[in-house]
């Protein structure tokens, strides 16, 4: 309804310009000029820097790391929750779900119960961005980054996600004047962009949402406590965003760490 409503303000705008023409030929002529500098607009603000907020989850039990926090593992020198914070330094503001400590100005909370599973955890980041004593800001950032704590090639997934939601934007905004009206071409709005492994599958923890998108998943999915992370998201419409083995590996065992550690980590055209 609400993509109804604005195509209907867009034309009664365009037909009350064109009252003195008279003429069906200038109705056109002033709808086309009303809707390129609409789509004008649109690919300018896509042109600047993606908005978007962080949630780090670093609140896993790590049973193949002998229990280990996987946040503070050195790996290749650096903590990984370090590394993964620093992947997430564009966002707004930055939220790890686990048991901290966190450095200055991100901000710390807990799933309930504690290791209730990564849907949990995911809502748990979700509240704590939108509570009144998360840092001021005029707006909410559009866009929600979720990364788990365990990616070392965080740095380099982050640009290929951002990159891939610029380029679906500034595809959705010339689309709008496809058919003459805008979302007239009935394409249904992209809800996320996450990395996907050679086998094509979804990761979900190291994804870049709308989060509209987010906060109506959560909704529907009521307690998220031992919820799935397919649960959460179903009926989300995510693209998959082709990545390196190496960006997408995540740490899960000593040997994993090794690897990183010693430069011996997976790289294009390797298993």
């Amino acid at each position: 309804m609400a993509m109804h409503r604005s195509a209907l303000r867009w034309v009664t705008m365009a037909l009350a310009r064109a009252q003195a023409s008279n003429g069906v030929v200038r109705v056109k002529v002033v709808i086309g000029k009303v809707l390129q500098a609409r789509a004008g607009s649109q690919l300018a603000s896509i042109s600047e820097p993606r908005r978007f907020d962080a949630i780090v989850l670093a609140g896993g039990r790590g049973s193949r790391l002998g229990g280990v926090d996987k946040g503070a593992l050195p790996v290749g020198g650096r903590p990984l929750l370090e590394r993964v914070l620093e992947a997430a330094r564009g966002a707004e503001r930055s939220v790890v779900v686990g048991d901290g400590p966190v450095p200055d100005g991100v901000l710390l909370t807990r799933e309930e119960p504690a290791f209730g599973g990564p849907a949990a955890a995911l809502v748990a980041g979700l509240r704590a961005l939108r509570m009144p004593s998360a840092p001021p800001n005029d707006s909410a950032a559009p866009l929600v980054l979720v990364l788990a704590c365990d990616l070392p090639g965080a740095a380099a997934g982050v640009e290929l996600l951002l990159e891939s939601a610029t380029g679906t934007e500034a595809d959705e905004a010339r689309r709008s004047t496809g058919d003459g009206i805008p979302g007239g071409c009935g394409e249904r709005t992209i809800d996320g962009w996450c990395l996907a492994d050679a086998d094509g599958r979804l990761q979900w923890l190291f994804g870049l949402y709308r989060a509209t998108a987010l906060e109506q998943a959560a909704e529907a999915l009521g307690d998220p406590a031992h919820r799935s992370m397919g649960q959460l998201f179903r009926g989300l419409n995510l693209v998959a965003v082709p990545a390196p083995a190496w960006v997408t590996m995540d740490i899960d065992t000593p040997q994993d760490a090794q690897r990183w550690s010693t430069g011996d980590k997976p790289r294009p055209g390797r298993q």
